[in-house]
């Protein structure tokens, strides 16, 4: 008879799923031109959209696994 680990499919999650969110961006302690807060805001906000795209993913698949 097979065991459990033969019959039941091994659960694959991509590691970049698992690894940490990227840090926010430090903001210097000074006036910032235009310039530089757009530029400073787009890294953030194209490092939480991943992040939350990425842990979106991975609760998927832990909510999948878990049924």
């Amino acid at each position: 008879m097979p065991s459990a680990d033969e019959i039941v499919p091994k659960a694959r999650i991509s590691q970049s799923l698992l690894q940490e969110c990227a840090e926010l961006v430090d903001v210097p302690d000074r006036d910032l031109p235009p310039k530089e807060t757009n530029k400073l805001w787009a890294i953030d906000r194209k490092n939480f959209g991943e992040c939350r795209r990425d842990k979106s993913a991975l609760n998927r698949s832990v909510k999948a696994l878990a049924k």
